[in-house]
C-alpha cells in the first residue's frame, strides 16, 4: 500500500502561481487571496488549506500533478511567484506546493519528468511560478541573467491526492483540458487576433504588446492572451496594466507550460481562450464610450512565449482555424538574420489560404541598417512593414530624419501600426456584419 501523510502535518509557506485554481486546495479561496501581503510567504497557510492526503512518490507524476516539496538548495530562482501575483523569498528547509511540468526553453531550462519506472525523490525548480521537474540542461546565459545557472534543488514530499478516490490532483484534468473537443469558432467578430512571436526570449514581445495595447484601447475593444510558454502571470499582469479590458493565460486552463503537449490540445485551447476574452470584451462593450463600429470590432493581442518553433507555437502557425482568427502577425527579433529566419519559418509552416499580414518590430540596432536588410522582403510582399516603438512621434525636418534614419518615413511608429490594425479589424467586422444581415434577410 502506498504510504500517505496528511498535508496538515507539513507547514506550507507558498503555493506557486502555476496553480491558478485555488479551489483545488481550499474550500474558500478568497481566504487565501485576501491574506495581508506581509503574511504571504512568511506564515504557514495550512489553516486555510484542505487537509489533503500527500502520497509518497511511487511513480513518476504526470504533467499537471500537484506536488509538495521542500527546498533543499538555493538556485536560479530565489523567489516563488505565488497566487497573489507577488514573489516571496524561497527559504531552504521550508515546504511549498508546486505543479509538475516539462520545459524546453532556449533561455532557461530543458526538463522532463523522468521515466515512469524511475521515480525520483530529488527534483528541480523549473520556473518562478512553481513548476517542478528534472533539469536536463540549461542556458549558459542563465548565470548572467539571474546570477546562478543551476536550478534550485527540491525534495519531493509527494503528490496531493483527492481524499475520496486517492487519485492525484491534476490541474489539467480538473480543468477538463483533455476533454476539449474539436472547436467551432462561435463569435462573428473574427479575425481579431494580433499574434506576437519572438525569435527567442527577451526580444521585446511583452514590451511590444504593452505599447500596442496602450494605443489600441483608445479606439477599439482590446484584450490580451498569453498563449504559450512556461507558466507565469507576470506577462498577463503587464497586459492588464497597459489597459487590456480582458485577459487570459494558459495557466488559468490548468497548463503549467505548453511544452510536450499534443498540437490538437493546444489549438483547441487557443480557440477557447479567444472565446473567453471575446465574451468578456462583449460583456463590457456597452459600458465604454465607443462608436458603433468600435463596439463591433475588437483586437486581442496574443503573446506566444519562447521562440517560433518551441512551446507549441508551430501548432498555431500550421493550423488554418487559428490563422482564420488572426488579423496580423508581429515578429520580434534581435537582428536581421533572425528576422529573415522567422519569415522563412512562417512561409514553410503556414498552410495555403489567407495569410495574415506580417510586421517586424525594430530590434535595438541601427534602424537604417535593419530597414535596408529587410526592404527586399517588403518589396516582395513577404512582410507588410516595419515598426519601431522607439521611433520619434514626429519627424518634421531632414535633420530630424537623419538623426533617426534616412529611411525613417518608411518605418511605422507603434501608434501608426495600432491605427492600421484597428482599421483592419473594423474592416473585417463590417464584412462579418454585412454577412450576418444578409443571412437574416433570407
Amino acid at each position: 500500500m502506498t504510504e500517505e501523510i496528511a498535508l496538515s502535518s507539513i507547514p506550507i509557506f507558498g503555493i506557486g502561481s502555476a496553480i491558478s485554481d485555488l479551489s483545488l486546495l481550499c474550500d474558500a479561496p478568497t481566504r487565501l487571496t485576501s491574506l495581508p501581503l506581509s503574511h504571504v510567504g512568511q506564515m504557514p497557510l495550512n489553516q486555510h488549506l484542505k487537509d489533503l492526503p500527500v502520497r509518497l512518490l511511487d511513480r513518476t507524476p504526470d504533467i499537471g500533478d500537484l506536488v509538495v516539496f521542500d527546498l533543499i538548495e538555493d538556485g536560479s530562482f530565489p523567489e516563488l511567484e505565488v497566487f497573489t501575483g507577488q514573489r516571496v523569498p524561497l527559504i531552504v528547509g521550508r515546504s511549498y506546493i508546486g505543479v509538475c511540468g516539462e520545459s524546453n526553453s532556449m533561455s532557461h531550462f530543458t526538463s522532463d519528468l523522468g521515466l515512469p519506472s524511475e521515480p525520483h525523490d530529488e527534483w528541480d525548480l523549473i520556473s518562478v511560478a512553481g513548476m517542478v521537474g528534472h533539469v536536463t540542461s540549461h542556458s549558459r546565459d542563465l548565470e548572467i541573467e539571474l546570477g546562478c545557472g543551476r536550478p534550485a534543488k527540491l525534495r519531493a514530499r509527494g503528490t496531493l491526492c483527492h481524499p475520496n478516490t486517492g487519485q492525484p490532483i491534476n490541474t489539467m484534468r480538473e480543468k477538463g483540458v483533455f476533454g476539449i473537443g474539436l472547436h467551432s469558432p462561435s463569435y462573428a467578430k473574427i479575425p481579431s487576433v494580433v499574434a506576437i512571436f519572438g525569435t527567442t526570449t527577451n526580444v521585446g514581445k511583452t514590451t511590444t504588446a504593452r505599447q500596442l495595447i496602450a494605443h489600441l484601447r483608445r479606439h477599439t475593444l482590446c484584450g490580451a492572451i498569453k498563449a504559450t510558454g512556461t507558466g507565469s502571470f507576470g506577462d498577463t499582469k503587464q497586459h492588464l496594466q497597459a489597459g487590456a479590458l480582458a485577459a487570459s493565460n494558459f495557466i488559468r486552463h490548468g497548463l503549467p507550460s505548453t511544452y510536450a503537449l499534443p498540437d490538437e490540445l493546444l489549438v483547441n485551447l487557443f480557440h477557447n481562450m479567444i472565446d473567453e476574452v471575446e465574451a468578456s470584451l462583449t460583456a463590457t462593450a456597452n459600458s465604454k464610450p465607443m462608436s458603433r463600429l468600435a463596439r463591433r470590432s475588437s483586437v486581442i493581442l496574443t503573446e506566444f512565449g519562447g521562440d517560433l518553433i518551441g512551446a507549441g507555437n508551430l501548432a498555431f502557425l500550421s493550423d488554418r482555424s487559428c490563422l482564420s482568427r488572426t488579423l496580423s502577425t508581429v515578429i520580434c527579433s534581435d537582428n536581421a538574420v533572425s528576422a529573415i529566419g522567422a519569415i522563412e519559418i512562417l512561409r514553410r509552416h503556414q498552410p495555403n489560404g489567407r495569410q495574415p499580414s506580417v510586421f517586424l518590430a525594430m530590434p535595438l540596432v541601427n534602424p537604417e541598417a535593419f530597414y535596408r536588410r529587410m526592404k527586399p522582403y517588403i518589396d516582395e510582399g513577404m512582410i507588410a512593414g516595419i515598426f519601431d516603438i522607439n521611433r520619434p512621434d514626429t519627424i518634421r525636418t531632414e535633420t530630424e530624419l537623419r538623426a533617426y534614419a534616412i529611411s525613417g518615413e518608411a518605418i511605422l511608429s507603434v501608434e501608426k501600426l495600432a491605427d492600421d490594425l484597428v482599421a483592419l479589424a473594423q474592416q473585417f467586422s463590417e464584412i462579418n456584419h454585412s454577412r450576418d444581415l444578409a443571412k437574416s434577410a433570407r
